[in-house]
């Protein structure tokens, strides 16, 4: 189990201190620094606002779950940074959207899953 290595990867890949980091999970900076250097663990409630904060999972951090890729993660903490700068109703519109783009697709899946069905032959 290498947490230290894994968030200082995810540091990396959003370009955010250890600086601003711990001041985002409200810790101090030696403390993030004894997580990194593989000095201390953090306890569950901290491991669980890390995985919050870069929007991974605590299996990502624990070194279990390695299927997301480097971009992935960035353009999700992108998003998610970007998100937390917009005023109350600039994300209410956002998740409208979203929703909306959601059902469309689901709409599209559905066409093509009774396409696929209903091509299928009887034998």
């Amino acid at each position: 189990m290498n947490i230290g290595k894994q968030i200082e990867t995810l540091m990396e890949i959003t370009n955010i201190s250890q600086k601003a980091l711990a001041k985002d999970l409200n810790i101090a900076s030696s403390t993030l620094n004894g997580y990194i250097k593989d000095r201390r663990q953090p306890n569950f409630e901290i491991l669980v606002e890390i995985a919050k904060y870069f929007s991974v999972s605590c299996d990502y951090l624990l070194g279990f779950n390695k299927q997301r890729s480097d971009t992935q993660i960035n353009n999700e903490f992108q998003l998610l940074s970007q998100y937390r700068l917009l005023s109350p109703e600039q994300k209410d519109l956002i998740l409208h959207q979203l929703k909306y783009m959601n059902s469309q697709n689901s709409k599209k899946q559905e066409k093509k899953s009774s396409a696929a069905t209903s091509g299928a032959k009887v034998i």
